[in-house]
């Protein structure tokens, strides 16, 4: 009997530490991780700016808590890649970054916006545009720039919180259309 009694408790002592360590990896698998929307959030950013260019009717116009301008967007109206507006905006109250994309038709006539929720957390961004200044004769970071046309470079700088740390972040992205 006292054979019996200690086999059963190896069995179930296995039996237990096999179960824990299987809910254990699920919920490390199933863990949002932070990080990777800071990611998405930095790739998409790149990928906008570099496919922006010089549009007329869609200008270029960055402030530091916003900016807009002309790229390619998938259009699901149109069902293909086009000439669109894309805006990244800040909201400090909610601490989130939200990126809004419209096809050209649809930024005309200021409906079917596609708003999405990149980045939540976020204690403070500022954006910034690296141009050439007439004036001075020399390029120059700027922390507003209304011309229109799309600066030589863009820079989101930003501050969130994971995991109880607050942690920065840089990001600067050279834009070939520029000129």
């Amino acid at each position: 009997m006292l054979v019996v009694t200690v086999i059963l408790a190896v069995i179930s002592m296995t039996l237990y530490t096999t179960f824990s360590k299987g809910i254990m990896i699920w919920q490390r698998i199933n863990r949002q991780i932070p990080e990777e929307d800071l990611n998405i959030f930095f790739d998409r950013f790149t990928t906008d700016l570099t496919n922006s260019f010089n549009f007329k009717p869609i200008g270029f116009l960055g402030r530091e808590y916003s900016l807009e301008f002309a790229t390619l967007v998938d259009s699901p109206r149109l069902q293909n890649r086009t000439v669109g507006k894309v805006a990244y905006t800040y909201d400090p109250q909610g601490g989130v970054v939200n990126r809004i994309q419209m096809d050209y038709s649809s930024a005309y006539n200021q409906e079917n916006i596609a708003r999405q929720q990149l980045l939540r957390n976020v204690r403070s961004l500022k954006f910034q545009y690296y141009i050439y200044d007439n004036q001075m004769k020399e390029y120059v970071w700027v922390r507003e720039y209304t011309e229109g046309k799309v600066p030589v470079a863009a820079r989101v700088e930003l501050e969130a919180k994971y995991d109880d740390q607050i942690k920065w972040f840089t990001r600067t992205v050279s834009v070939p259309s520029s000129g």
